[in-house]
């Protein structure tokens, strides 16, 4: 009888210490807290990240065109050529939008033959966007082809990034909330009461490999396949349990 009553407190404390290890791992970062006192309940601080992988469904493309002379009006008449025949190549294409973004004009000067010679460069940059993604590398080969020398950027964004954070945002709460009912199941607490919360939110995306490049008319492009949107959310909160 005495050993029945052993082996039964034994077997308790091998099942409390079980759960005191995954109550701990729970906490085991320093942003996770509990704090107990004896007028106001248990106070629990928790951080919980997730992160969702959305598939793009728009393409932002800044292209520029940089001409470079010596004399200022052949520098903006040129530039002026090019910028033309890219809108009017562009405007045959199936885009959302296309518009002109940057215009600048800079002094250069060089040293040619040990004499300084000062030059003007025009550059004029344009802002596509398309839903047509399987055609990324045709789309910029034609404004590359049509007078575009530079591939500034390429952004991949969500129609709706409001609904995707919302849908972060509420998975990351279920999570939180499996995990502070678990941690007052564990420490025999019947009523949770959130204090605050806080949100913290990031983008991201798997680098496309673009910087700014100059292009020219007869290198093709290799294909370029889009990359996901990557939307984390972290959640601050704080928590009584009683």
């Amino acid at each position: 009888m005495i050993k029945r009553k052993i082996f039964s407190l034994l077997l308790i404390l091998v099942i409390v210490g079980v759960l005191i290890v995954i109550y701990v791992g729970f906490l085991d970062t320093e942003d996770n807290s509990v704090n107990v006192y004896e007028d106001r309940g248990t106070e629990v601080s928790l951080n919980f990240e997730h992160e969702i992988a959305f598939e793009p469904e728009i393409v932002q493309i800044i292209l520029g065109v940089e001409t470079e002379d010596r004399d200022l009006d052949r520098a903006f008449n040129e530039n002026n050529e090019a910028m033309n025949q890219i809108f009017e190549e562009m405007e045959k294409q199936d885009l959302l939008s296309l518009e002109t973004q940057t215009f600048r004009v800079n002094p250069r000067t060089r040293r040619e033959n040990d004499e300084i010679i000062n030059y003007y460069v025009v550059l004029n940059q344009i802002e596509i966007k398309t839903e047509n993604l399987e055609e990324i590398s045709q789309l910029v080969q034609k404004a590359v082809e049509a007078g575009a020398n530079k591939v500034v950027s390429l952004n991949y964004l969500l129609a709706d990034e409001s609904k995707a954070k919302k849908q972060v945002i509420e998975e990351a709460y279920k999570g939180l909330t499996e995990k502070v009912e678990f941690i007052a199941e564990t420490m025999g607490k019947e009523n949770i009461e959130l204090d605050s919360l806080n949100v913290d939110e990031m983008r991201h995306i798997i680098p496309s490999g673009f910087g700014v490049e100059t292009m020219q008319r007869d290198v093709s492009l290799p294909q370029i396949n889009p990359q996901n949107i990557n939307v984390r959310v972290n959640l601050r909160t704080k928590y009584t349990l009683y």
